[in-house]
């Protein structure tokens, strides 16, 4: 197999899904297509379901540089949302936001592996 893999999408239980697909669609402008939001490549299903508990996981968007992070970052700011970070080094720079689910959404800069 010499086929990289990319991580397609994730499934998020919410309690309410519907509210939780707005509130991704107006503070991280993903787009909707039927039940699924689009970013990119990357996709996130939100389902009916009993919320993760956030100390158990989180998941993150890679982004193309530290100054598309801060602007991100800003973003977030601006629109009230508490964000925790930025954190890093060198090499590598995050901050994390919360959903209404209460779900931890990791955006960070990162140089990928060469090769």
């Amino acid at each position: 197999m010499n086929e990289q893999l990319s991580l397609s999408h994730i499934a998020i239980p919410a309690e309410d899904p519907e509210k939780l697909r707005k509130w991704y669609c107006d503070n991280l402008k993903l787009k909707a297509h039927g039940s699924h939001l689009w970013s990119g490549g990357s996709v996130i299903a939100i389902i009916k379901g009993k919320p993760l508990p956030n100390d158990d996981w989180h998941f993150g968007f890679r982004l193309s540089s530290k100054a598309a992070l801060r602007e991100w970052l800003q973003h977030f700011q601006e629109l009230g949302i508490q964000v925790n970070g930025p954190n890093g080094s060198e090499r590598y720079e995050s901050f994390y936001v919360r959903d209404p689910e209460g779900n931890d959404i990791e955006f960070f800069f990162e140089e990928p592996p060469e090769g």
